[in-house]
């Protein structure tokens, strides 16, 4: 069985669509988990309408680990819930994690349909992933992650005191723990909103200097995300 969990903060215009995408997959056996941080808007209302279970969110990696807190299943995917792909996608990546045999993965992304600057920008995101494939530090992200349960655990997952970067860091534990990673060879659609809103150069910039700050120990102590992504995924706390 597989896990899906989507931490969600005022994400009325794409969450429908990826929960849609999810109805229609040909892989029937798997559960969708929403960590929502005190939505706003119409969120939760849409999510009730798939049956979707919601638990209590936060920031990204507050969010991830207490949707893994309520999973069932022993393949935990983690999606952005501004996502999209096609109906095959979790029947076809569920048996490429399992027939390589893998502990943790990542996907490609689809530049179909995306505009000139946004293909460049994402197809050097696909060079890199596939370079560092087999390193000891892989590029990879928390927007369509896969890892077995066991392995999440054994990892301690996500480090909740990081503002950013907190998947690259999980990543990098585990394959430092001498677990398998690779890459799934399927493609979902991310969104570009980020890149639209911040800015190309910012958002580029500012994964660069995630890396640098991170290894310094930075990261943990400020909140640096606000700053680097223009205040990109904050949320407010319940009172």
């Amino acid at each position: 069985m597989i896990s899906v969990i989507i931490p969600t903060y005022n994400e009325e215009n794409y969450i429908g669509t990826l929960l849609e995408c999810l109805k229609n997959q040909t892989w029937k056996d798997f559960e969708i988990i929403v960590a929502d941080a005190n939505s706003k808007d119409k969120t939760n209302e849409i999510v009730k309408k798939y049956s979707s279970r919601i638990v209590k969110g936060g920031h990204q990696a507050f969010g991830r680990n207490n949707g893994a807190r309520y999973a069932k299943g022993e393949i935990l995917v983690f999606m952005d819930a501004d996502l999209r792909f096609n109906n095959t996608f979790l029947d076809d990546c569920c048996q490429s994690f399992e027939s390589q045999k893998l502990d943790i993965a990542c996907c490609y992304f689809d530049t179909s349909q995306m505009s000139l600057k946004m293909k460049l920008v994402y197809k050097l995101w696909n060079n890199g992933k596939y370079l560092k494939r087999k390193s000891r530090t892989p590029v990879g992200e928390g927007q369509c992650l896969w890892i077995k349960k066991s392995v999440f655990k054994s990892a301690g997952g996500f480090n909740e005191t990081m503002n950013m970067s907190e998947d690259v860091d999980l990543i990098h534990r585990v394959v430092n723990k001498k677990y398998s990673f690779g890459m799934l060879d399927y493609r979902f659609i991310p969104s570009t909103r980020r890149y639209e809103q911040v800015g190309v150069i910012r958002v580029m910039l500012g994964s660069f200097m995630s890396g640098v700050l991170q290894l310094a120990g930075v990261i943990r102590k400020n909140k640096l995300s606000e700053y680097i992504y223009g205040g990109w995924g904050k949320y407010e706390k319940k009172k």
